[in-house]
């Protein structure tokens, strides 16, 4: 009898499975798009589009990225899209000659290179462009959604075909891959890798070195650390991307939400395209002025009490208090998201989709507000004294 070949990681099974179920449930949430679906009820009627797929979809994705940035990435439908080439075929090839199956010439090669060193300055761009333009088409017309998901994923499996494993889409041009970095600053679970793994030689690899500095090859936190305190990726155009969408990522999700319910209206007589993407930079621009202004402060301070600061010998102090300035930005993107995302869900979904009076409604949305802003302090208070020092860092 023929000895059947052992998972290449634990649980695999369960985890394809959760992947199919995720995947059949984009399929769902694209056709109801798609064709308009609504939902009746005697309280009034759902949209998949706007309800659903926007409201619902993504922000539980959101919320699973920030209390788990790695369950994401093992269970992601875009991934599973991305990585259906690497499954049934690329692995086969590393399995026979190892990493340098991943080499590319040519032009191929070339453009392999640039998004292998700068994904997440690609991936932050194309979210900056993307997510506002949700206000300007996406949001009024279920039909432009759509077409959004379906090209999306059709780019994702391209990208799978042309560069090996994830290097095409889910370490670089993915619009959700610099979210998924700096949540991954100071997740509040550890998830471990379970999606690269190929058997070389008799030994299961969990990476192939298709990227640079992957949150995937041990953990987010880890890929953190090493663009704090290596110079090979400090001083990248790609690291500097990743600290400007840290220190914009609160003033952007306040501008995008302040636009969405109205707060803000954009002049008439302006053309609104040009307006809304201005009022979102001019947010963005609010929130980096205060983090670079600390920055400043922190480095100006420790280099008079400490001596000059470099990056071959990295001043812990120094450290410690970016990291701080770092993780209270992480902790309050989530929030800001949750003010907004959660009142629609709780206050005008679930009264629709379940018999909730308004004064349930609202004690549900404060006590989901209040819940994740302690959790968001018990996140950041655990790793506050994290620095570059030994044993200082929990990598979890």
């Amino acid at each position: 009898m023929r000895e059947r070949p052992k998972q290449r990681y634990k649980h695999a099974y369960a985890w394809n499975a959760l992947r199919a179920f995720l995947v059949i449930l984009i399929f769902i949430l694209f056709l109801g798009t798609l064709l308009d679906w609504k939902i009746q009820t005697a309280r009034g009627i759902i949209m998949f589009h706007d309800d659903l797929f926007w409201s619902v979809g993504i922000g539980a994705m959101v919320l699973t990225i920030y209390f788990a940035p790695m369950l994401w990435r093992n269970i992601c439908p875009l991934a599973t899209a991305n990585l259906l080439y690497f499954s049934l075929f690329h692995r086969k090839k590393l399995e026979v000659i190892g990493a340098s199956a991943n080499t590319l010439h040519g032009i191929r090669g070339k453009i392999w290179q640039f998004l292998r060193k700068n994904g997440t300055a690609i991936s932050a761009v194309v979210f900056w462009a993307i997510v506002p333009a949700r206000l300007i088409f996406f949001n009024e017309n279920s039909y432009a959604t759509a077409i959004l998901l379906l090209v999306i994923f059709s780019a994702a499996i391209i990208m799978g075909i042309l560069f090996p494993v994830k290097s095409g889409w889910c370490t670089s041009i993915c619009p959700v891959n610099a979210v998924e970095k700096t949540y991954g600053i100071n997740p509040a679970i550890r998830v471990k890798n379970h999606r690269c793994h190929y058997r070389y030689n008799g030994t299961v690899l969990s990476c192939s070195g298709c990227t640079v500095n992957c949150i995937d090859t041990i953990s987010p936190k880890f890929s953190y650390w090493k663009t704090q305190t290596q110079k090979a990726f400090h001083d990248t155009f790609d690291t500097k991307i990743r600290r400007l969408f840290v220190a914009t990522f609160p003033g952007f999700i306040l501008a995008f939400f302040t636009l969405l319910n109205g707060l803000i209206l954009p002049p008439p007589e302006a053309p609104r395209v040009f307006t809304i993407y201005v009022i979102v930079g001019a947010f963005m621009v609010l929130s980096a002025i205060p983090y670079y202004l600390l920055k400043h402060f922190f480095f100006a301070f420790t280099t008079a009490n400490n001596g000059e600061i470099h990056i071959e010998k990295p001043n812990d102090f120094y450290a410690k208090r970016k990291h701080r300035m770092d993780i209270i930005y992480v902790a309050s993107c989530i929030n800001i998201f949750m003010l907004f995302a959660a009142n629609s869900v709780f206050m005008s979904i679930f009264p629709v989709l379940f018999p909730v009076s308004a004064p349930l409604a609202r004690l549900l949305y404060a006590t989901a507000l209040i819940g994740l802003l302690i959790f968001s302090i018990y996140v950041v208070k655990k790793s506050w004294n994290e620095g570059i020092a030994p044993n200082s860092q929990k990598n979890s």
